[in-house]
């Protein structure tokens, strides 16, 4: 079953917004824990992962060893893997080619973190059929 929404809660939005502020001009990247209540995920955390990107500044990059001992810490937290996050650091919340090229994980939330103008603002996709759904964002 695929999501509709993300419910992502203030201090969380707060606490992204500050990494990708304090990461720039290099894109930050990590995956979201939570809990999936129907068709909704709620994100309860996150965990920050290095970004591996030999050119992070335009790419993220997470190894899969990192997201796996981000999946472990997650679940000692009683949440699961629920979803990955990156930022835009120079460029709106949508979608980038690179990201319709090489975000592969079906059915999984993708948040982006955009900073196209002065303040920062947030978007919630879907991958399905090779293709970006948007996700309310509540």
């Amino acid at each position: 079953m695929s999501a509709l929404g993300l419910g992502l809660p203030l201090a969380l939005r707060a606490a992204l917004q500050a990494e990708a502020r304090q990461a720039a001009p290099n894109e930050v990247c990590g995956v979201l824990g939570g809990v999936w209540r129907g068709r909704l995920c709620h994100v309860q955390r996150h965990v920050a992962i290095p970004n591996a990107s030999p050119t992070p500044h335009d790419h993220f990059l997470i190894p899969q060893a990192a997201i796996i001992a981000a999946a472990a810490a997650l679940q000692r937290t009683n949440c699961q893997l629920i979803g990955v996050y990156h930022s835009h650091p120079y460029a709106p919340p949508l979608p980038s080619p690179v990201d319709l090229a090489e975000c592969t994980w079906e059915a999984t939330p993708y948040l982006i973190i955009g900073y196209a103008a002065t303040q920062p603002s947030f978007a919630a996709w879907l991958i399905e059929s090779a293709t970006f759904t948007h996700l309310a964002l509540i």
